[in-house]
This record gives C-alpha cells, structure tokens and sequence, in this order.
C-alpha cells in the first residue's frame, strides 16, 4: 500500500487504513507524524471521521453529570465557609488570649493587690451625698454661655 503520493500528502487510502486501524506500527507512526504538521492531510482526516456514525452511552447520562456537578459545588461552598468560620473563632481567639495573657508594656507584672474586705459603716455614720443642679440645668447653663460668647465674639470659644 501507498501512503504518500506525489505531493508527499496522504493518500485516501491510507486514511482509510489508518482510520480502520489495518496499518502496521511504522505506517502507523509515519501517517500520525505526517498528520502533526500538514494540516491538509489533518483536514482531511477530520472530514473522514466526522462522517462516522457517534457512539452513544450505554445509559443516559445527563441526570448523574448533573448531580455530581452539584456535589461538587456544594461541597466546595461549604468547605469554603467552614474554613473562613473556622479561621475567624481562630482570629478572635488568639486576639482576647492575646489581651489576656500578654502584659501590656509598663504594666506591672505582678497582679495588682486587693482591698481588705471591711464590714460595712454602721448607719448613723452615713452621709447624704451633696446635691447637685440637675443635669438639665448644668447642660442648659453651658448651652447659654455658648450662645453668649457666639453673641458677643461672632464665633465659637470655649
């Protein structure tokens, strides 16, 4: 069997044979080689095959792609959000055991003493604590001296 012709391209029957799988492995490595760079012969085997009826699936599967395709998703979503949960409880906790354990910078090493724990004044030694203008009053009188100094400068002072 021929497999060039004159124009060093395939010839058909060597496409045929090589697309019925009758040529020996050193035709065979020669036509694939020659297939690599001649995109006319490339062409031409194309056209060839893609006249050939398609294979089908023994069972459709249309519905089985579909749902492992939403596994997938699923799982890639929810794997996602654990890891960002995940790494958020990390963060915050490592930043209060950071605030906890950690000593600020001069701040003494030593917990601070607690006061000794004395009964209570006996209730006659009580005192009222003093009273005070209400806080209305106090905000209204700094409302008015601001007003003032506003009247009197044409602007703010504190």
């Amino acid at each position: 069997m021929v497999l060039f012709d004159k124009k060093g391209c395939l010839t058909d029957q060597a496409l045929d044979a090589l697309n019925q799988g009758s040529l020996d492995e050193l035709n065979r490595l020669e036509a694939a080689e020659h297939l690599a760079y001649c995109d006319h012969c490339m062409d031409r085997y194309t056209l060839m095959l893609s006249w050939q009826e398609l294979e089908t699936p023994p069972k459709p599967l249309g519905k089985a792609v579909r749902q492992s395709l939403w596994v997938r998703m699923m799982q890639s979503r929810l794997g996602r959000g654990v890891v960002a949960c995940a790494a958020g409880v990390l963060a915050i906790g490592m930043w209060s055991s950071a605030e906890t354990l950690l000593p600020l910078s001069g701040a003494a090493t030593t917990p601070p003493e607690r006061p000794a724990i004395t009964a209570p004044a006996p209730r006659e030694n009580w005192q009222d604590p003093p009273r005070t203008k209400a806080p209305e009053a106090a905000a209204r009188a700094a409302i008015e001296k601001l007003i003032d100094s506003i009247k009197t400068t044409g602007g703010f002072q504190l």
